[in-house]
């Protein structure tokens, strides 16, 4: 789903498509939304013939073409009625795996409610009228020979990225495919039955380009969602993927000493400088709201701040806080604060990027691309948020000279994914801190070009600046994710030599840990797990060494002024060497899963870490 859907306003109603060199358009039967006839439509075979030869050329159509793609179409048709031994044709809801709503997005409001987004998926439902039948062969004419893009790609009924004749076989496949809408269903367990929660008709649906539906209601968190079209007998078809809904929890104790400034009494900040920890409050609504901002106190600002005030003072009608970060426990003396929250890549939940000091949105297609200078290093990143999934391009290079220096590329892509934290603090101490990411689903390739280096380390420890953040509340607790790469390279190459060296990686796995502040223990695992090695291709005339690696993705924990988590990543590292003195030629690949913990925002010194997997694979073993 592309980003910029996110931004449209929920509308309820009735909306008239009129047939367009869009495609879209109605049917000369008339539609049967939710609600009406509560039986399914029936057609014979010669019935539909009769109104595909009534048919006339749309405008702009070259009538040999326009007969062509008729001709086409009953004679598959014919066939799908001779294999299904019938006269008639029934109409039946959306089935198959084209037909899946799998990007769906749910917007979690905070007060109980939340708005569903999700694409309409009925293949061969060309003019997208609700119902695959004869007219769907008016928009295949009209934009045939295109190649498919975001104003036409439902019409690729094949997805083979082109509209041609190839489109009829879907079209007659899915012929009387009827979609009068979805219900929207919900389980406390996705494997023990869905519930219905709402009906939403497909007269719901809205957009220039693939139909989509926006539609808001109350439910409860920590429930799984999904989409079911439905035919106008109300008839099932494919169920969506499920989503779960984002749940929190802040059940705390505060400790005497804290001030609270809660979200509603946000207005009596003025002026937040976090970095120099100052804080500029209305000192009259501080008075008249009895807030406690003297000196020796904690101080937690609702989605801001946590800090020891040092000092106070007023300048006019301001009151001047000044502060330094404060450990957690001392605001806290009790409780419990977690999350399971859903990482999708969307602008709501993925509102900038942060890149060498720049602030960088999505363009309305949901892509980012950046380049900038970084000391002797060139970086150009490119970013496309998909909703379901993210994918990147790094490519960084360092120019030594004519043909001299390197080049790092990696592209991939990640999944969306879970994140769930678990915090219990008892008598002002933490008790028990533990984390899960489940499915982190990713692939990627990454590649190094090196010639004639020299002995340069090109150690590109940190990428410069975080890739994606993602902000949330926990109560008045501010989290952030940040979801980085980080590249460690170190080449070797003489002057008359020059180096080659790729491999290709997917993983499926969960990342865990659970610590009770001072030991910690895995609770990760790897599952599926592939990699396959491209080019390694290393010569000289002298010893040849490189090696290079990228965590990614590597995600970082933060909560207020905290990183507690400053790293769980999946590290891939590749190496190879060239002796031509033996003349030995190797290569290998490591792909391990790490984690780090830093307590300080507990009152903790310990910097625990875990490895929740490693496997290692040899590449090439030549010249032994």
């Amino acid at each position: 789903m592309k980003a910029s859907w996110l931004k449209l306003v929920f509308a309820v109603g009735f909306i008239s498509l009129l047939l367009s060199c869009g495609g879209r358009g109605d049917s000369p039967v008339i539609p049967r939304g939710v609600g009406g006839a509560d039986q399914p439509r029936e057609i014979t075979l010669s019935e539909a013939l009769a109104e595909l030869d009534a048919l006339s050329t749309p405008a702009g159509v070259d009538e040999s073409l326009f007969s062509e793609l008729k001709s086409a179409f009953a004679s598959q048709l014919g066939t799908r009625n001779a294999e299904g031994r019938t006269g008639k044709l029934v109409s039946t809801p959306p089935g198959g795996e084209s037909n899946r709503v799998t990007d769906m997005s749910i917007i979690d409001h905070g007060d109980g409610t939340c708005t569903l987004t999700w694409s309409y998926r009925n293949t061969g439902d060309y003019n997208q009228d609700g119902i695959v039948n004869i007219q769907d062969i008016t928009p295949l004419a009209v934009h045939f020979n295109e190649a498919a893009d975001a104003e036409n790609e439902w019409i690729d009924g094949n997805g083979d990225g082109a509209i041609n004749i190839q489109d009829i076989t879907p079209l007659a496949a899915n012929f009387f495919n009827e979609c009068a809408g979805y219900t929207i269903e919900s389980s406390d367990n996705p494997d023990s039955g869905f519930t219905v929660e709402a009906t939403v008709p497909r007269s719901e649906a809205s957009g220039s380009g693939r139909l989509h539906f926006e539609h808001a209601l109350s439910l409860a968190g920590g429930l799984w969602i999904r989409v079911v079209p439905m035919d106008s007998g109300g008839a099932p078809g494919i169920p969506g993927s499920p989503q779960k809904l984002d749940e929190f929890t802040f059940d705390v104790t505060w400790t005497d000493e804290t001030t609270l400034v809660d979200e509603d009494q946000l207005d009596l900040l003025l002026d937040a400088d976090t970095e120099n920890h100052i804080y500029t409050f209305d000192a009259q609504g501080v008075d008249a709201a009895g807030l406690d901002l003297s000196v020796d106190r904690v101080l937690v600002i609702h989605g801001i701040a946590l800090e020891r005030i040092v000092d106070a003072y007023q300048e006019g009608d301001n009151l001047i806080v000044e502060g330094e970060n404060a450990p957690l426990t001392d605001a806290i003396s009790d409780g419990t604060i977690a999350w399971d929250y859903g990482v999708s890549y969307t602008a709501d939940k993925i509102p900038a990027m942060i890149i060498d000091g720049k602030r960088v949105t999505a363009d309305e297609s949901g892509v980012i691309d950046f380049e900038f200078p970084w000391d002797d290093y060139t970086y150009t990143i490119h970013v496309e948020l998909n909703d379901t999934s993210a994918s990147f391009k790094f490519t960084v290079k360092k120019d030594l000279g004519p043909g001299l220096g390197a080049e790092l590329v990696m592209e991939g892509s990640i999944q969306r994914f879970r994140i769930k934290d678990l915090i219990e603090l008892e008598g002002r101490q933490l008790q028990q801190f533990d984390q899960t990411m489940e499915k982190v689903v990713g692939e990627g390739t990454v590649s190094l070009v090196a010639a004639a280096t020299g002995r340069d380390p090109i150690s590109l420890v940190d990428l410069p600046a975080p890739l994606l953040e993602v902000p949330f509340l926990v109560g008045p607790v501010p989290v952030v994710l940040t979801i980085e790469a980080r590249f460690v390279v170190d080449v070797l190459v003489p002057a008359d030599g020059s180096s080659r060296i790729s491999v290709t990686f997917n993983y499926d796995s969960d990342l865990g840990f659970s610590c009770d502040g001072v030991n910690v223990e895995n609770t990760g695992s790897l599952g599926s797990y592939n990699y396959e090695e491209g080019v390694t291709e290393t010569g000289a005339s002298s010893a040849v060494g490189i090696s290079f690696g990228v965590a990614f993705p590597r995600v970082e924990l933060s909560i207020f002024w905290g990183r507690v988590v400053p790293y769980a990543h999946i590290q891939n590292v590749i190496w190879g060497t060239w002796d031509p003195a033996a003349p030995c030629q190797t290569a290998d690949y490591e792909m391990r899963g790490v984690a780090g913990l830093n307590l300080d925002l507990f009152l903790i010194s310990a910097t625990p870490s875990v490895e929740f997997f490693k496997q290692t694979e040899k590449l090439l073993r030549a010249g032994d």
